[in-house]
């Protein structure tokens, strides 16, 4: 643990238990967010492996692509027929 850390600590445990456990809780938190997130050179290179594979699908015949008229017509299909 840094000094800068173990300050922060230090004064973290002045705080009452319900603080402590609010700044705990924030902490983790944010530890989730960054891992969950990555880094934008990840979350880049995550996209463009979507868009490469996603292309690759449509072009080679796939991809679930459908006509926007027969997906209309299929919800409204949907929603006027009895449950």
């Amino acid at each position: 643990m840094s000094g800068n850390a173990h300050a922060v600590l230090e004064q973290a445990k002045k705080l009452t238990a319900e603080e402590r456990i609010e700044l705990a809780r924030e902490l983790l938190a944010s530890v989730d967010e960054d891992e969950e997130a990555g880094t934008s050179v990840e979350i880049e290179a995550a996209w463009d492996d979507e868009i490469r594979r996603r292309d690759e699908q449509v072009l080679g015949g796939g991809g679930g692509a459908h006509d926007a008229e027969d997906v209309l017509a299929e919800a409204e299909r949907m929603i006027r027929s009895p449950r």
